[in-house]
């Protein structure tokens, strides 16, 4: 009896998964104003994906808030007899989205071609089944042709390629969470908890990309959403104390023997210098042009932000004379940019000659650091993180720190400051080349 009980809890576990739960409603979407106003949408909800989708209407109001007015009671109207028609067929999300932006189909031809077309797609996807590896390379090439960054795709592909192999591929559809655990596992063993959590990140976003191709027929889940990312410990303080950045910048590299010292004393120029201007990334620094320097300041937007609107907030920061020192004496003044003899971040040829200076320029930082028994890590990223705590250490106001460092635009009022904007924050970045530089 209890065999019966257990088999039928079964059926019913089952029968529910197999049941997919599609809801409608019509939302004003106010994230962005047109000049007609802003967008009425229908908003589509997969329950089991717990995915969103829309679907314009052509209608736009003024208000903040949805206006029901005859139009829009007449949607509603259609939209609860398409969402009866799609619960009866048991349609999934990209066949509702059909529905509701075609209607319900007028006869029983059409419901039947409607019906034929799905489980033509199903059988598609069983017989030429899309391949994970064949559609990755297929990603890159569109990522290459946006001139996009590959790298790390680049090197998922491979990890995959080792995780299966002798197999030479294998279909998206059969992308389960147990396929994934033993991946993330496999992952583990060679790599700390971050880079594995980046790589099934990309790998997702494979998935994701792969199930918005409608010629792929790849199933309606998500093998992801079950699986639970891996513990990374943020307790780390990644910034560098004001005393062993005054010891960086006496060194005088006497105890060096049989090594040549200049490469190293520009490293520890060229580091400082990041803390100097705002803390700001080696790459930053590297595509700072001569034209970026005015009037004692320097202007520029994070590559990091290049995909942005307008490339992001623009950094306007005074030159101290720490920095305008450092260019002097390393400025190539024959060139375009400032540090011309930093290699170019050229996408042709993904960064490599740009990252093998980065590896070099972060190992002299290594062996500097080695060398004067520092006790923290130091590498080009953390002057960021340094500039960042000195100058909360010393009660400046958040927004003037994300304004010097490009995070955000200020909302602060400059009349209730007194003074231009700019006397304001170069005031309060003072502060922190005082501590750090003693100017």
């Amino acid at each position: 009896m209890q065999l019966i009980i257990n088999n039928i809890a079964n059926l019913l576990k089952f029968s529910i998964a197999l049941f997919i739960m599609i809801t409608a409603e019509i939302i004003l979407d106010t994230r962005r104003k047109t000049k007609k106003g802003y967008p009425v949408k229908i908003r589509i909800y997969d329950t089991n994906l717990q995915k969103h989708e829309y679907v314009g209407l052509k209608i736009y109001q003024d208000s903040e808030h949805l206006i029901s007015d005859s139009l829009i009671k007449q949607r509603d109207y259609k939209l609860v007899k398409e969402l009866e028609f799609i619960t009866s067929k048991n349609l999934d999300l990209k066949e509702s989205i059909e529905i509701i932006k075609n209607g319900i189909p007028l006869n029983d031809i059409e419901k039947r071609i409607l019906e034929l077309e799905s489980e033509l797609a199903r059988l598609k996807g069983q017989v030429n089944p899309a391949m994970l590896f064949e559609f990755t390379e297929r990603y890159i090439l569109e990522k290459k042709n946006r001139e996009e960054q590959v790298r790390l795709f680049t090197s998922l592909l491979k990890k995959l390629t080792s995780f299966i192999h002798p197999l030479e591929d294998m279909p998206i559809n059969d992308i389960k969470i147990e396929f994934l655990m033993d991946f993330q596992s496999y992952l583990s063993k060679s790599l700390k908890n971050q880079s594995v959590n980046t790589y099934m990140s990309k790998f997702q976003t494979v998935f994701y990309e792969a199930q918005k191709r409608e010629d792929l027929n790849i199933k309606h889940f998500n093998p992801f959403k079950n699986l639970k990312k891996l513990i990374v410990n943020n307790d780390e303080d990644k910034s560098i104390s004001i005393e062993s950045l005054k010891k960086l910048m006496t060194y005088d590299f006497d105890d060096w023997k049989y090594i040549q010292t200049e490469n190293y004393k520009r490293t520890i120029d060229l580091f400082l210098f990041q803390l100097a201007i705002g803390g700001h990334d080696l790459v930053d620094i590297t595509l700072l042009k001569w034209s970026n320097i005015k009037d004692g300041r320097i202007t520029f937007k994070r590559y990091k932000n290049r995909k942005l609107s307008n490339g992001g907030p623009t950094i306007d920061n005074k030159l101290f004379d720490f920095a305008l020192n450092v260019i002097d004496k390393h400025g190539t003044k024959n060139d375009e940019r400032i540090f011309s003899f930093i290699p170019f971040p050229t996408y042709d040829n993904e960064f490599l000659e740009y990252r093998i200076y980065l590896q070099h320029y972060n190992r002299r930082l290594a062996a500097i650091r080695e060398k004067l028994d520092l006790p923290e890590t130091i590498i080009s990223k953390r002057s960021r993180y340094t500039f960042n705590t000195i100058a909360g250490n010393l009660l400046i106001n958040r927004d003037i720190i994300e304004e010097l460092q490009g995070h955000s635009q200020s909302s602060i009022s400059h009349g209730y400051y007194g003074g231009t904007f700019n006397e304001i924050k170069d005031a309060e970045h003072l502060k922190v080349i005082e501590a750090v530089f003693g100017e």
